[in-house]
């Protein structure tokens, strides 16, 4: 018997409206102080690991030419963020679930751009084979049924 005042599903939606609300809400100026100090991935894969406040900061005179690609990058970074609050609640959900997301996938047209993205998340328990042989399928599957169903021919298969 419950004997809490909420339900799981009161605290899923209490979560995602927060997670929405931080997406939505924050200052444009708060995304740049949080941004500043994090590692950009692409510096560590290239084996010379910068944070953002690094890699856009090159200690030269131009400090005006720093800052506007600083500004242009947390513009992108802001956008972004703001656009992805409307999965929040899926995302909420998933990690309620105690599923692991794996990379999006998308299948985009040779005229259009983009049709169809979708994320699988699976157990954690799940071997990597499993998992490997999953997602696949489900990929295969998608791009086929997008393809049949939209009359398209799809462009490759890429990441969002």
């Amino acid at each position: 018997m419950n004997t809490r005042a909420y339900t799981d599903a009161d605290l899923v939606d209490a979560a995602t409206g927060l997670r929405q609300a931080i997406a939505r809400n924050t200052d444009f100026a708060d995304f740049g102080d949080l941004m500043a100090d994090r590692t950009v991935p692409s510096t560590v894969a290239a084996g010379a690991p910068a944070t953002w406040n690094e890699l856009l900061d090159d200690d030269e005179e131009d400090d005006w030419a720093d800052l506007t690609a600083y500004e242009e990058a947390r513009e992108e970074v802001f956008e972004l963020a703001r656009k992805a609050s409307d999965t929040s609640a899926w995302a909420v959900r998933l990690g309620a679930a105690g599923l692991q997301p794996h990379e999006p996938f998308a299948v985009r047209s040779t005229t259009c751009g983009y049709e169809v993205a979708v994320q699988v998340a699976t157990h954690p328990d799940l071997t990597e084979d499993a998992r490997t042989e999953l997602v696949a399928a489900i990929h295969a599957a998608v791009e086929e049924t997008t393809t049949r169903v939209l009359g398209m021919t799809p462009a490759d298969r890429a990441d969002t």
